[in-house]
């Protein structure tokens, strides 16, 4: 199939090396989707950069994406500081780590 022969010529889009810089130079963010705060993954990086950068290159190489990584979560932050119409507000959207991860390093290759 089309996902086996992926796997068995897989491309390296993005490296270990690539994960593990990102993964250093994580800054705070919340931990609301995903529960992996940025600490962690800072503090882990050594041992999680090269199963994320193979799980990130499958990724690519098949065309999908993880169903967990299309979560987001949609907050409303206040533009001024006595808002009164539904325009004193701005949204956000919150998205998991891993998500940011991999479109850092799409954005940077591609």
């Amino acid at each position: 199939s089309l996902k086996e022969s992926a796997r068995e010529n897989q491309q390296e889009y993005i490296s270990e090396w690539e994960v593990f810089k990102i993964l250093d130079h994580l800054r705070p963010t919340t931990i609301e989707l995903d529960q992996l705060p940025s600490w962690f993954l800072r503090v882990g990086a050594p041992i999680f950069s090269k199963p994320l950068a193979k799980l990130f290159n499958l990724s690519l190489a098949t065309s999908t994406v993880p169903r967990q990584w299309k979560n987001t979560v949609i907050k409303s932050i206040l533009k001024v500081s006595n808002p009164q119409q539904p325009s004193d507000f701005r949204p956000i959207s919150i998205t998991p780590v891993l998500t940011r991860i991999m479109e850092r390093t799409i954005l940077r290759q591609f």
